[in-house]
């Protein structure tokens, strides 16, 4: 590969990608963030938070050669904090002040996946916010890879090979929005596309069962091998969908269930006095316990309160955020659970790694890896505080919980960046942003691998389901 035959030579290259299923693919790979210093919160304003006297600094100074993977799912923003970085770090030597501080960088990716994610955002905002809206973009160049890897032909016979061919030209099609497609709902929009029957689950009464019993057979029987799980998940548009998918899943499953809840920061604000009194509750099986803390009010928080107000813990409970472990987790032994969180690029441990629950302790979960690099590893799972730096709440919540989820199903999202042998997609609603369609359909490695589940919920065609591409995005491409 690149990076094995520079580094051969004895030049330094930095592997990172945008998320971190994705570094972990790439020898000696880091997410973005970790390796920048990003913040979380971006603006056209914001920087890297690298000091000049740092160990990083002096890294990233002596780089030959970065390459992003992953890279159009990030915000422009933050391709140009690392800019910023790199130009600020190499000032003294960069006389002609070239971009990204006489760096070379690499950028990787595919358009027709899922661009950032923007909060409540427009097509418009959502793709303004794409990397090659960024006034950078102009001086990469653009080179187009054209072989599908994860349908790669290998050694087969013709018929085999014509078959695998077809298939991944109909995953490009779904893609850039070429594939035959009609409007419905007097909609102008042609976007509503015809699945290829040998694709398609027959649909019962009883959908979900149908997809479960689909992409899961046998599961009470099979329902601890490790193998088994690993190479199967169904996909889902929604955080929604996934759960009640979980949900079922978890109660066919025999054993003694363990509930966590989590610790939350139970507020009452007195901001006059710039002070607060919290209360919190954890609850650990069989015992509650009562703790109380104090703490000291963010200055973010005066411009929503001018008078004492009350969050009970009821309230903090019933938040959900997207990324954020529940207040209620509840799981059994033999379980394969999702990491929301990125614990350790070392040891596999990032989010998006799923894992099969081994034991499961007050203060710890014990698992086995299922996927990546470091499969096979029994590690140990602490509980750490989540926070959300953007929410509709006129606070910060702070969650202190287990970071993983069950993953008998994911999200589309989720799901970018892994690859499976055996992939369900349940279309109970159709996808509602660019690209979900394209990547949930992509995640297999064969065409038998892949069986969809379209529910109706209207006059639709049977067979029909949404395939939202912003066309637009690949204008932007055309240097």
């Amino acid at each position: 590969t690149l990076i094995a035959s520079l580094r051969s030579q004895g030049k330094i290259v930095l592997a990172v990608a945008s998320s971190g299923i994705a570094s972990l693919l790439l020898p000696g790979g880091r997410t973005t963030h970790s390796r920048f210093k990003i913040p979380l919160k971006l603006n056209e304003t914001s920087c890297c938070n690298v000091s000049k006297k740092s160990p990083l600094a002096d890294l990233l100074c002596k780089v030959d050669l970065i390459i992003w993977d992953e890279a159009p799912m990030i915000h422009r923003n933050a391709l140009e904090e690392v800019q910023r970085a790199l130009a600020d770090l190499m000032m003294e030597t960069n006389k002609g002040k070239l971009l990204f501080g006489k760096k070379t960088l690499v950028l990787g990716g595919d358009f027709r996946q899922i661009l950032p994610v923007i909060e409540e955002g427009t097509r418009e905002d959502i793709v303004n916010a794409s990397i090659s809206k960024s006034i950078l973009w102009k001086h990469f160049i653009v080179f187009e890879l054209t072989e599908n890897m994860r349908l790669s032909t290998g050694d087969t016979t013709q018929d085999k090979r014509d078959e695998i061919e077809e298939f991944a030209k109909w995953i490009l099609d779904v893609g850039n929005g070429k594939v035959s497609s009609i409007s419905l709902d007097g909609s102008e929009d042609r976007d509503w596309i015809q699945i290829p029957s040998d694709l398609l689950i027959d649909y019962r009464e009883n959908h979900i069962q149908t997809i479960i019993d689909t992409m899961y057979p046998d599961f009470i029987n099979k329902r601890l091998e490790k193998e088994y799980l690993a190479e199967r998940s169904i996909l889902a548009p929604t955080n929604e969908c996934v759960h009640k998918i979980n949900s079922h899943m978890l109660s066919s499953v025999p054993g003694k269930e363990y509930t966590y809840l989590t610790y939350h920061t139970n507020i009452l604000f007195c901001l006059h006095l710039k002070y607060y009194y919290s209360h919190a509750i954890s609850s650990i099986p069989g015992e509650e316990r009562t703790y109380l803390s104090a703490d000291s009010i963010g200055p973010e928080l005066s411009e929503y309160h001018s008078s004492v107000v009350f969050y009970d813990k009821e309230f903090l409970n019933k938040h959900e955020e997207s990324g954020m472990a529940s207040h209620k987790l509840t799981l059994k032994v033999g379980v394969p659970i999702m990491l929301l969180r990125n614990l350790s690029n070392a040891d596999g441990l990032c989010n998006g790694t799923r894992l099969i629950v081994n034991h499961l302790g007050q203060r710890y979960i014990e698992a086995e890896v299922l996927t990546g690099p470091g499969t096979g590893n029994t590690v140990f799972i602490p509980r750490i505080v989540m926070t959300t730096p953007e929410t509709s709440l006129p606070f910060i919540l702070h969650r202190r919980q287990f970071p993983v989820r069950i993953c008998y199903a994911m999200t589309i999202n989720k799901s970018q960046g892994q690859s499976l042998p055996n992939v369900g997609v349940y279309l109970e609603e159709p996808v509602f942003s660019h690209g979900q369609l394209y990547v949930a359909i992509s995640r297999t490695t064969r065409r038998q691998g892949l069986k969809i589940l379209i529910k109706k919920n209207g006059d639709e065609p049977d067979g029909y389901t949404q395939n939202v591409v912003f066309e637009e995005i690949f204008q932007t491409l055309r240097n």
